[in-house]
């Protein structure tokens, strides 16, 4: 938070929450993927006095940055 602050009062920014944007930047969202996956029966079969779930909730995402120049 400090270097933020940093950066923007060397640009001339009191607020160091709000973000300065990039107008030539681009960002897109390539592929977003849901997955469940599961624990293996092995891994539950060592570790049974803890409340270990047998399945996790899983998000990958690719993202493309571009910046136009000039």
């Amino acid at each position: 938070m400090q270097e933020r602050a940093d950066w923007n009062n060397d640009k001339g920014k009191e607020n160091p929450d709000k973000v300065l944007a990039e107008e030539s930047l681009s960002i897109r969202e390539v592929l977003s993927v849901d997955k469940q996956l599961k624990v293996k029966k092995q891994f539950l079969d060592i570790i049974p006095e803890e409340n270990y779930p047998s399945e996790f909730s899983y998000r990958s995402r690719v993202s493309f940055n571009a910046k136009k120049s000039y």
